[in-house]
């Protein structure tokens, strides 16, 4: 009997694109290398035709991301993943109705495209605040920072993250934290502490309102960090009490 050669067969997969073959011993033996260049052995002719072959390090997330090989799963990791899955769809989600102007723009590091390194990193450095809702954060290490990393990133409370929210649509052209008064021709400043507006003045200059802004919010800062020191990161309350508000933020 004339042994089949399959060799070099392009097959489409259900999720992970195309595959080629580039070895066959017999139906039941057969190995095929994805578009990425990884290879899997040991596959069935039969689950070649259905579509039904898969790579874990193929990126089918957003074209980017992928699920990785290791002891890390949706299943046994879901709060890891479902926090991976939210910022790999921030930065790379298709629907830009959807997506928020402050993650236009925005990336994750090439070691945590692979949802391994991530949960790994997040095993180790999620902790958790009775009441409060942890968040990811990526830019009050470091300032104005875009990407995802394990430098740059730490778990927050919603609400010490809340806090570095800008409502830009009220201020126009104005710094952070005032805005103009046409009628009276003066500049207003105000500052937000756990969820209510503070009026802090009427100035003649954007730039007194701003000050008077700059140093309402950096004391606020200062001491919600002193009310949360016992339960946050050392690292969180060192960068909340040398944060420096700036008036091209």
């Amino acid at each position: 009997m004339t042994k089949i050669n399959r060799m070099g067969e392009i097959h489409t997969t259900n999720r992970c694109g195309k595959i080629k073959i580039v070895k066959y011993e017999n139906y039941k033996n057969v190995s095929v290398m994805f578009e990425n260049g990884d290879i899997k052995h040991n596959v069935r002719y039969g689950d070649i035709k259905r579509g039904q072959v898969s790579s874990n390090m193929y990126p089918n997330i957003h074209g980017v991301a992928f699920v990785g090989d290791g002891k890390f799963t949706h299943a046994n990791s879901k709060r890891a993943y479902h926090t991976w899955h939210d910022m790999i769809d921030r930065c790379y989600g298709d629907n830009s109705k959807l997506k928020k102007k402050s993650y236009i723009g925005c990336s994750v590091c090439n070691e945590w495209l692979n949802f391994q390194n991530f949960a790994k990193w997040y095993t180790e450095n999620y902790y958790e605040i009775s009441g409060e809702k942890m968040h990811l954060d990526k830019d009050i290490l470091n300032k104005h920072n875009r990407e995802y990393s394990s430098e740059s990133c730490m778990f927050v409370p919603e609400s010490i993250n809340i806090i570095f929210i800008s409502r830009n649509s009220d201020r126009g052209d104005c710094p952070l934290g005032t805005n103009y008064n046409k009628k009276q021709g003066k500049y207003h400043s105000y500052i937000s502490k756990k969820g209510f507006r503070e009026y802090l003045g009427s100035f003649d200059s954007k730039e007194e309102a701003f000050k008077k802004y700059k140093y309402e919010k950096e004391c606020h800062i200062k001491n919600v960090a002193d009310e949360y020191r016992n339960c946050i990161p050392k690292k969180l309350y060192d960068a909340l009490c040398r944060y420096n508000i700036e008036i091209t933020d």
